[in-house]
């Protein structure tokens, strides 16, 4: 009996210490909790998930910026399935000309909202290369494949087995900065279909603030492959303020490791 009495004394202090602590907690508002960061700072619980929701979401963009999918960025590109149909995370990588830098492709932008082809829709991607921040803009509305013939790469390591998994094509591509600048280049890419992976081979510089009009392979499609460039430039009359009226035309030799300006060509 006694040792009976003894559990339920013993019971009912638990039972009395659970709802004292239910109605402390209800009671202290979100100001009275404290929570140790990870630097050792002690903040108050809605200041501490507030900052951690912000840490999380720059480490986020900065993951995206330079082309790199942690656990939290595991999600297929949306650059990826709307131009190619893939199911990936890997994104949409184009190299910044003249660094090593990735700049991953995000979302889309209606062509008005910068200086662009005729208004086409725009793949964008934003980035920050040391004190130099902006964004790359794809013409993916010009994008256009190039068809070598199986065998036909100038690189031992390719065989025509791998060729049937690559497709390989050019496109437009515009790099901006904190200045006025928009400078358009042609990029050469390829996608491995074996592993859903896109590579940017190969850049060549075309204008600043030009309009590319067409991207025309050479016909036939033969060694040495050509393709040329058609765009718009402005006179040395015109005002930056006005759009692009000197027709130029660029020649350009393509094979599927380089791109070669071979002449400019006044039109």
């Amino acid at each position: 009996m006694k040792v009976l009495k003894l559990v339920t004394f013993s019971l009912s202090i638990v039972f009395a210490s659970v709802i004292l602590a239910g109605v402390y907690r209800f009671n202290l508002t979100d100001d009275d909790i404290y929570i140790e960061m990870s630097d050792g700072t002690v903040l108050p619980y809605d200041e501490a998930v507030i900052l951690e929701k912000k840490t999380k979401n720059e480490e986020k963009s900065a993951a995206l910026r330079e082309g790199i999918f942690t656990a939290d960025t595991q999600e297929s590109s949306l650059v990826m399935r709307k131009l190619f149909s893939l199911q990936t995370t890997t994104p949409f990588n184009i190299m910044l000309p003249d660094s090593n830098s990735l700049v991953a492709l995000t979302h889309f932008l209606g062509g008005d909202e910068h200086e662009s082809q005729d208004n086409s829709e725009l793949a964008a991607g934003s980035y920050q290369h040391g004190e130099v921040r902006g964004s790359v803009l794809l013409d993916y509305y010009k994008i256009t494949p190039l068809n070598f013939p199986e065998g036909s790469s100038t690189t031992s390591s390719m065989h025509s087995d791998n060729d049937k998994a690559l497709f390989t094509f050019v496109a437009p591509f515009a790099v901006t900065t904190q200045g006025s600048g928009v400078f358009w280049y042609l990029g050469l890419f390829n996608i491995d279909y074996q592993t859903n992976r896109l590579s940017h081979i190969d850049s060549e510089f075309v204008g600043d603030r030009v309009e590319i009009k067409h991207i025309e392979p050479s016909e036939p499609f033969d060694s040495p492959y050509s393709i040329t460039v058609t765009y718009n430039e402005r006179g040395p009359l015109q005002a930056m303020s006005d759009k692009p009226s000197m027709r130029q035309m660029v020649e350009l030799r393509v094979s599927k490791g380089e791109i070669i300006n071979l002449s400019a060509i006044s039109g």
